[in-house]
């Protein structure tokens, strides 16, 4: 679940599933299990958090690969090329 606490919005990305704008008037979103997911502050400055349950375990994470995450979701190439280069 991620939580908008001060600053500008920011903008979560799903992907697969519709982005979502955090803002003071819209302060949360919840990311279902095993979706690739990434987040932009729209602004300068963003105070945002996320809690994960059961508990975050670094070997259970992993950063996206861009060839691999073009693959599975052709439709957000610009996205993803945007944000992994």
């Amino acid at each position: 679940v991620w939580h908008h606490y001060d600053g500008g919005a920011l903008r979560l990305y799903r992907l697969g599933l519709a982005e979502v704008r955090l803002s003071r008037s819209e302060p949360q979103a919840v990311v279902p299990a095993g979706v690739w997911q990434a987040a932009e502050p729209e602004g300068e400055a963003v105070l945002a958090g996320c809690t994960v349950a059961p508990g975050f375990e670094f070997e259970d994470f992993a950063l996206g690969n861009a060839d691999e995450l073009l693959r599975e979701f052709p439709g957000e190439e610009a996205l993803i090329r945007r944000l992994l280069g």
